[in-house]
């Protein structure tokens, strides 16, 4: 599914060329264990993005806006890992940027999540809503691939 099939899809092409980056310098990881979070700002630190924060989302941060989320975390029992669906919403970066993360995230040995970026509409999410938008989208996407089969 693309934008131009269904006005509600909030799937965007990555324009490697662009310098634009929409949100604070943050990947916030739902579904997350604390030392895979590490990891992950490791690997930005090899690829020169040190100063985007990883933060881990909590128990507490279901009703945060996804910007408010990105501003770190609040200390909070970590969301349990199964549960809830694994996300990386990437914030702050360039397309170019977010590509060398997707790039390099199979050096971390990390399952794969489901990737995200920041936008103007999903800021004001709340974490619940990103995260039933993404389960929304990945079902019709797996339904599509079933119905195309």
């Amino acid at each position: 599914m693309n934008a131009d099939d269904d006005n509600s899809s909030t799937f965007e092409a990555l324009d490697a060329s662009s310098e634009a980056t929409i949100g604070p310098p943050a990947v916030l990881l739902c579904g997350f264990a604390g030392e895979e979070g590490r990891r992950l700002q490791q690997l930005l630190g090899e690829l020169g993005m040190a100063e985007h924060q990883v933060v881990c989302c909590t128990t507490t941060m279901g009703t945060w806006t996804i910007e408010a989320a990105l501003g770190g975390d609040d200390g909070g029992t970590l969301l349990p890992v199964g549960p809830v669906p694994r996300v990386a919403l990437l914030s702050g970066l360039t397309d170019g940027q977010v590509e060398r993360v997707l790039d390099g995230y199979g050096s971390t040995g990390l399952p794969r999540p489901i990737f995200a970026v920041a936008t103007p509409a999903n800021l004001g999410f709340t974490v619940i809503e990103l995260l039933e938008d993404l389960m929304a989208e990945r079902q019709a996407v797996e339904q599509g691939s079933a119905d195309s089969s």
